[in-house]
């Protein structure tokens, strides 16, 4: 493959030389699915999937419901653009599970649901089971610290179909690639996932471990065997949002639910994703955290060799807390390894001076998600990965805290937020 392929930065397609999320594709398909969340399709849609949410959630959520329908924002938008992005015949990258922003000149809502990692660049190619595509990419100066490919069966993007891993992705020597997706075995093809009965998107996932460097790969996608389809109208795009809409419902209740099929205040031993609709190359461990005010979650847990980790902090409803301007998750470029080489953290309302605090936003109760992903394959001699916690008072936490924790001030804590947040904006540079 030649970078040209894919080098939409001299044919006007990327419309920032640092951001390749900032694409005609993107602008043009956020600015569809604005006009389909105002459309009647969709806003009774909304009021059903609400009515549903409320149903099972209104009583239990307590001050939670004060962020519901911001909640329920993301969530329409978000199958908005599925929706606009939804014709295998015509297919576009998409990227989409991000916080609301300001880019390309207008306020673009936000599209969190379902456990979103802060970590990720979350992107969507529309796939007809029986086509056959070529996704060009490149590598983007700084690289990125992990990246998969799974051909999901569902609108909520949980049921994966095949799989195929940065770890074996072939580069040309400018860093560019290409992947196949058809309908022939993997086995022996270069940098190919096979297409399969019932595939619905491509579901890319960019880990960044380092936001002020890394950046996700530039995408394009053409399909081979077919040329576009009819057109579909807004207003079958709108149809399609509501059914996504209402339909998935159901799923993510009961992800939040199994949240409270195990001990309160516990992260459970790590398991393997897959299962249960997480990627299939990753371990995750899972906890339901309740603190009062005067109270702190120790965490410690080792890396496994995994080529990326990362820990955050949910509210009820499954969305990532504030991240770009809260310490509400760490990844492995961010956090700060013990003396030992283990890592432990502090879950606590108030910063407790330890380098991998965990900010919980003043929520009373949480969702926290640990994930080891790239992990090295069995028999490479790594050990498998590990997690303990405990639930303290404040006041016992240095009494309590391993060995070799690291400590920071006040004046490094601004300046860390300073750049946190400074390098969270470089997810919407627009040229």
């Amino acid at each position: 493959m030649t970078s040209s392929k894919v080098d939409g930065f001299k044919d006007g397609f990327f419309l920032s030389e640092t951001n390749p999320c900032a694409n005609v594709d993107q602008r043009d398909i956020e600015d569809v699915a604005m006009r389909l969340i105002r459309r009647p399709e969709v806003e009774r849609a909304r009021a059903h999937a609400s009515l549903l949410w409320r149903s099972v959630a209104e009583y239990t959520a307590g001050p939670q419901m004060s962020r519901f329908e911001e909640m329920m924002d993301d969530y329409t938008f978000n199958y908005a653009l599925k929706a606009a992005n939804g014709d295998p015949t015509r297919p576009r990258v998409l990227r989409s599970y991000v916080p609301a922003a300001n880019w390309f000149g207008r306020e673009v809502p936000g599209s969190r649901w379902g456990g979103d990692n802060p970590d990720n660049a979350y992107r969507l190619i529309p796939i007809a089971a029986e086509g056959r595509y070529e996704v060009h990419g490149r590598r983007m100066p700084g690289g990125i610290a992990n990246v998969t490919y799974a051909l999901v069966a569902n609108s909520a993007t949980s049921v994966t179909l095949s799989l195929f891993e940065d770890r074996d992705l072939k580069l040309e020597s400018d860093g560019s690639f290409l992947i196949t997706v058809d309908d022939r075995p993997a086995g022996g093809l270069v940098n190919h996932i096979q297409n399969k009965p019932g595939a619905l998107f491509l579901f890319i996932r960019d880990a960044m471990g380092d936001w002020q460097k890394e950046t996700p790969n530039a995408l394009r996608v053409r399909r081979l065997d077919t040329g576009p389809g009819p057109a579909a109208s807004e207003a079958d795009m709108a149809e399609l949002a509501a059914k996504y809409m209402v339909a998935d419902v159901y799923l993510l209740y009961w992800f939040t639910r199994l949240n409270y099929n195990m001990p309160i205040n516990v992260m459970r031993e790590p398991r393997g994703s897959g299962a249960v609709g997480g990627l299939r190359s990753q371990m995750g461990s899972q906890g339901t955290i309740r603190l009062a005010d005067d109270e702190a979650m120790i965490i410690t847990s080792t890396s496994g060799g995994a080529a990326y980790r990362g820990i955050v902090l949910h509210d009820i409803w499954y969305r990532a807390i504030e991240y770009w301007r809260r310490q509400s998750s760490l990844n492995t470029g961010q956090m700060v390894p013990d003396a030992d080489g283990r890592y432990t953290f502090v879950v606590a309302h108030t910063d407790p001076g330890i380098a991998n605090w965990l900010d919980t936003g003043g929520l009373g109760e949480i969702f926290a998600l640990h994930r080891w992903q790239g992990l090295p394959p069995e028999g490479s001699g790594h050990a498998a990965p590990t997690i303990r916690s405990e639930v303290i008072k404040l006041k016992d936490l240095e009494s309590r805290l391993p060995p070799g924790v690291q400590r920071i001030g006040a004046a490094e804590r601004r300046q860390i937020l300073e750049q946190r947040l400074a390098a969270y904006q470089r997810r919407f540079a627009d040229r």
